[in-house]
């Protein structure tokens, strides 16, 4: 809006929110034709297309910061349940593995798979 008029409409403002000069020019020409009676539902029915208007806006804005951030994710959990994991199956492996028995190599083998198995659920439980 300009300065020295500031009732004049800016239509590159209105674009901005979806609503072009011709919606305004024609509220504001309803309003004239219809009368003071009328005002105030001519100006609550621009009202409310301007408000889903501005909440088309938020909603995009929202989805746009929603899926920049899907990418920019830093939780370092899964880093640490790899470090926990490996710390566990070392030692686990090397008890299994001291025994001389044949089933040694099976117990070490089930140590891993088991380990395995809470690395995978935790990342597709964090992948949903």
């Amino acid at each position: 809006m300009s300065e020295s008029n500031p009732r004049e409409y800016d239509p590159f403002r209105g674009q901005q929110l979806g609503i072009d000069a011709a919606e305004v020019q024609g509220s504001l020409e309803a309003r004239r034709v219809l009368g003071a009676d009328a005002e105030a539902a001519v100006i609550a029915s621009f009202l409310e297309r301007t408000s889903a208007a501005i909440d088309a806006r938020v909603d995009q804005r929202i989805a746009e910061k929603a899926a920049a951030s899907d990418g920019d994710s830093t939780d370092s959990g899964g880093f640490w349940l790899a470090v926990v994991s490996v710390g566990l199956g070392i030692p686990a492996t090397g008890v299994a593995t001291s025994f001389s028995d044949s089933g040694s190599v099976l117990v070490a083998a089930a140590a891993w798979a088991g380990i395995a198995l809470v690395n995978v659920s935790f990342n597709l439980r964090k992948n949903r």
